[in-house]
């Protein structure tokens, strides 16, 4: 039984795709271009790939302004409820104390 025989789930199919160093297929945009057609076609496509990552990158710095934003906002929250719980636990102790000076008056 070979190892990489075409049974085995490891025998190596041929991949189709781009090969190295071979010519590129003419699409309907550079079938009618000279190779300066191609190099301004490959310019635009170059500035136009810059200006769609540039206002991606707006995008991202965006959410990140506003991740910050919401982080700092929750820490704000974290700290006036820390207080209000402290603030609770110091009540409930001036209750408790209270509710024991009127058990030892009514008593």
């Amino acid at each position: 039984m070979a190892l990489f025989g075409p049974t085995s789930s490891l025998a190596i199919t041929p991949r189709s795709g781009r090969v190295i160093g071979a010519p590129v297929a003419e699409t309907d945009q550079t079938r009618e271009l000279d190779n300066t057609g191609v190099l301004q076609l490959q310019q635009q496509m170059m500035q136009s790939q810059d200006q769609s990552l540039d206002q991606l990158a707006a995008i991202v710095r965006r959410q990140k302004d506003m991740g910050l934003a919401i982080k700092d906002e929750v820490e704000r929250h974290v700290e006036m409820l820390d207080r209000v719980n402290e603030d609770v636990d110091r009540v409930s102790g001036k209750v408790r104390v209270a509710r024991n000076r009127i058990k030892k008056l009514a008593s």
